[in-house]
């Protein structure tokens, strides 16, 4: 056998939202449509059951309102359509920006 992942144990949670929304912990993808305005998603508080839950976030729509990630210390701003950032929480339960990908 090979190295790698051989099994994934829950299926990947996506959300669309077109308004303000907290990431909750089963959550793993959140697409961001502003089109009716700017949105703020929020990442849930730091919790040591949930260490390297890592958290994608996608603005889908190409208008000018922004897409603010943050969980109040840690913040990105996604302004163009297919803009995301993948979010990380460390063991210490610290979110922090693992990559970014502009449109």
């Amino acid at each position: 056998m090979g190295t790698g992942i051989s099994s994934i144990n829950r299926n990947v949670v996506s959300v669309p939202i077109t308004a303000a929304y907290t990431v909750g912990e089963a959550v793993d993808q959140v697409l961001a449509d502003a089109t009716s305005g700017a949105i703020a998603v929020t990442l849930y508080p730091s919790s040591g059951d949930f260490a390297y839950h890592r958290v994608v976030v996608e603005k889908t729509d190409a208008s000018a309102n922004a897409v603010t990630v943050s969980d109040g210390t840690f913040t990105f701003v996604l302004s163009a359509q297919y803009d995301a950032v993948v979010c990380e929480m460390t063991q210490a339960g610290v979110w922090f920006g693992v990559a970014s990908f502009d449109s």
